[in-house]
């Protein structure tokens, strides 16, 4: 396997903007790399993506039996593989895809002896010993591989590895998210606060592992790296109706997960398998609205939760036993009811400031003093607050105009504007892979994983005028678009050399855009050194004015 390679990455900020990128693989450091790992033995590769089986073969004595044949069968795939025990009658079949499968044994003199049922899992090793018995060949002894203890000698890791049943059944504290099945690791905590899904759209949770921090938590998709290395965070978070297995890993990892100081989450996609296999999943909820009673005003439209999913996978031979493939898709329509009660300018503001044939702008209602600025805000006040028609500059009557006027009655100037709308979160995801036995020494997969999500988060006062965001704070659109990829290939030269390559690129690409990005409302309000283009300097500045009376 090539090792895990320092990998180039950048960003870039418009307004503002996150693009980033990563390779595992440059060319001649791979190259190195690769020569270096055909010096291994083959059961130290690659097992980030395969398992393996190794084990020893003995007589009814318990002596070790050279020199015995072993064939290796795939129960979903049908596809095998053979290797003989060496002279002290140990054996190793590697770089095996997760699954089920069948071992025979078959020594001249000997009953033929098999095993099934043999679960094998990703970054992991199975030890299978068989004892056979004197007998004819056309004698079989099974045994089923629940009979036969499942011992862990290869390594001291602390993990805990979940199969796509539990995966798909399990409760997980965030429905459909498969970051969550790591809260199911002992040690493992949730942290406070999460990063917000306008950078985060895949809903990456942030998990502390044993007391390490959040951000040093490794995750591997098909044994490529899929983590952000600025933020931390999980870039392709995977449909988990997609995941053969996920194995999480808290202490003693191996070496090979060398940016790794918290934990490490390997996650193998699914293959084809020889039968066509599918599934589709609708659902739709909604219908209420979470607002509260308190909050709604007569005559204002009060908007409901809606959220639509559609899941769906299908896999399959190409090749029967040779090639095989997989795919999945995610569709996902949510729109969540938001609101808030905020200060606007009474009518009475609106109907003397904006009315052209008004002496005055009258902000009597409000109860602290209005003073001069023409002499420094503490001599000279504005008789009842009343301010001369001659004295409000044209920018704040156009920043005026951009405002709602108030839809609460009876509340005076403070909580008088009720806004509602809904924040809308869309994406679709979806993932493809290609398995291809050439032959039972040569085999290539690749896969390709692509999620686009779209966010619009309604502001307070409109998309030209802007404020907080009704949901969560975010005001603005939020589109992102995420894709991996990650190809490789093993050749087994002979029983203990082993050729592993492995590719994998990954690419995460956010933008959050104000409401009002694209437009110059402060340019066209009479603002001058503002907006000057559509786009990085455009859109309504950030202003505040502090205090109830604001």
């Amino acid at each position: 396997m090539l090792a895990t390679l320092p990998r180039g990455s950048f960003c870039s900020s418009a307004h503002p903007r996150v693009k980033r990128g990563g390779w595992q693989s440059k060319l001649l450091p791979s190259i190195a790399i690769m020569l270096l790992n055909l010096c291994l033995p083959s059961g130290a590769l690659g097992q980030a993506v395969y398992g393996s089986i190794f084990g020893t073969v003995t007589d009814p004595s318990g002596a070790a039996m050279p020199g015995v044949k072993l064939s290796l069968t795939s129960l979903e795939r049908d596809t095998s593989t053979e290797t003989t025990t060496n002279a002290t009658g140990n054996y190793e079949l590697a770089h095996l895809l997760p699954g089920r499968y069948r071992i025979r044994a078959e020594a001249q003199g000997f009953k033929l002896s098999e095993i099934t049922e043999i679960p094998v899992h990703v970054d992991q090793s199975t030890r299978i010993d068989l004892r056979l018995q004197v007998g004819g060949a056309i004698e079989t002894v099974e045994v089923s591989a629940d009979q036969v203890p499942l011992l862990k000698t290869d390594r001291a890791d602390v993990s805990i590895t979940f199969d796509q049943r539990v995966i798909l059944d399990v409760p997980l504290a965030v429905k459909g998210n498969f970051t969550a099945l790591e809260l199911l690791a002992p040690g493992t905590s949730i942290l406070g606060w999460q990063h917000a899904s306008s950078e985060n759209p895949q809903g990456s949770i942030q998990i502390n592992v044993n007391g390490q921090n959040w951000s040093q938590t490794t995750y591997q998709l098909d044994g490529t790296d899929n983590r952000d290395p600025i933020l931390g965070i999980i870039v392709i978070n995977p449909n988990p109706e997609a995941v053969t297995e996920a194995k999480i890993t808290t202490q003693n990892f191996d070496t090979e997960f060398g940016q790794a100081l918290a934990g490490v989450i390997s996650t193998q996609t699914k293959s084809g398998t020889n039968s066509f296999h599918g599934s589709v999943a609708p659902s739709h909820h909604g219908g209420g609205s979470p607002i509260p009673k308190f909050l709604q005003v007569p005559g204002v439209r009060i908007p409901i939760d809606n959220f639509w999913t559609v899941a769906g996978s299908f896999g399959g031979p190409i090749i029967k036993n040779r090639l095989f493939f997989f795919g999945d898709y995610v569709t996902e329509r949510l729109d969540r009811a938001a609101a808030g009660r905020f200060n606007v300018p009474t009518t009475l503001v609106r109907g003397t400031c904006l009315n052209v044939n008004s002496a005055v702008c009258d902000l009597s209602e409000y109860p602290r003093q209005i003073w001069d600025p023409a002499s420094g805000n503490t001599v000279l006040a504005f008789p009842n607050n009343q301010i001369p028609e001659n004295r409000i500059s044209r920018q704040a009557i156009a920043l005026l105009k951009l405002m709602p006027a108030p839809n609460v009655a009876s509340t005076g100037f403070n909580q008088n504007y009720l806004a509602t709308g809904s924040d809308v979160f869309d994406d679709d995801r979806f993932d493809v892979r290609i398995d291809h036995i050439l032959s039972p020494k040569l085999q290539y997969f690749g896969r390709y994983s692509f999620a686009d999500f779209r966010r619009y988060a309604p502001p307070a006062f409109g998309d030209l005028a802007g404020g907080i965001g009704l949901l969560d704070g975010f005001p603005g659109r939020a589109p992102a678009r995420n894709q991996s990829l990650a190809l490789g290939f093993n050749y087994l030269l002979t029983d203990t050399l082993l050729a592993d390559f492995r590719f994998g690129f990954f690419r995460y690409h956010v933008n959050d855009f104000n409401s009002s990005y694209g437009t110059t409302p402060a340019k066209d309000a009479g603002i001058p050194n503002l907006n000057f283009d559509h786009g990085l300097t455009s859109g309504m500045p950030f202003m505040q004015v502090d205090g109830q009376d604001g």
